[in-house]
């Protein structure tokens, strides 16, 4: 059975899925996991990885404290209003088009997002922009 730690509870991937309105207290590492979706309504007040993972698209409430690792991701597109508090890396990933309203407390990392051809409207907070595009 495939568990997961969340708030240092050991529980089933399937409960962690099925559950609504999660918040995980530290990071939440889902790296190479084969997870179809994300629960709605989850918090994680650490970072979340979710390089090589199949889901393809991010639940529209979910919110991050810390990094959004999407790097090397099926993940197509992001929620629009969607807030990351500290560094959003896309780089690698399928994401083709950054939401409206896209805020990003620190960094935002497009090095590598081929499919990415413009910055989205009312872009904030973020500190700096890595890309390859000149």
């Amino acid at each position: 059975m495939d568990t997961i730690n969340i708030n240092y509870q050991i529980i089933s991937m399937e409960e962690f899925l099925s559950s609504k309105n999660a918040t995980v207290n530290h990071d939440l590492d889902l790296r190479k996991r084969k997870i179809p979706t994300l629960p709605e309504g989850l918090t994680v007040n650490g970072s979340l990885f979710l390089g090589n993972t199949d889901i393809p698209e991010l639940p529209a409430d979910l919110k991050v404290n810390k990094d959004l690792m999407l790097g090397n991701s099926r993940i197509t597109k992001l929620p629009e209003n969607l807030t990351v508090g500290k560094d959003l890396y896309v780089k690698g990933s399928e994401v083709s088009l950054l939401p409206k309203g896209l805020n990003v407390g620190g960094d935002l990392d497009l090095k590598k997002s081929k499919r990415i051809s413009r910055l989205p409207e009312g872009l904030r907070e973020i500190q700096y922009i890595f890309s390859n595009k000149k």
